[in-house]
């Protein structure tokens, strides 16, 4: 049976991490059991965006921080630059 695991899951949740950390970002991070996606895996789910991401690897480390960091800026009502956008 497939398993994010097995996957290299375990291996992406420090970087992951520790790029969160580094950005600023508090976010309250989850290591969950299983997301049903195995054959995808590893995998992440962003909420209250949910956002999902599969296959994850190392080297998308990266751009899923720049995902986080887009997402709770729209959450803030900011622009991605940090600057609030004009109320409509």
């Amino acid at each position: 049976m497939p398993s994010c695991g097995r996957r290299g899951s375990l291996e992406i949740r420090e970087p992951l991490e520790a790029a969160l950390r580094e950005r600023g970002i508090d976010v309250d991070f989850q290591t969950i059991k299983c997301l049903g996606l195995c054959n995808k895996g590893p995998n992440a789910r962003l909420a209250p965006a949910n956002s999902w991401f599969t296959a994850i690897a190392l080297n998308d480390v990266a751009a899923l921080v720049d995902v986080v960091e887009s997402e709770l800026a729209k959450l803030k009502g900011e622009r991605p630059n940090g600057t609030h956008a004009d109320p409509a």
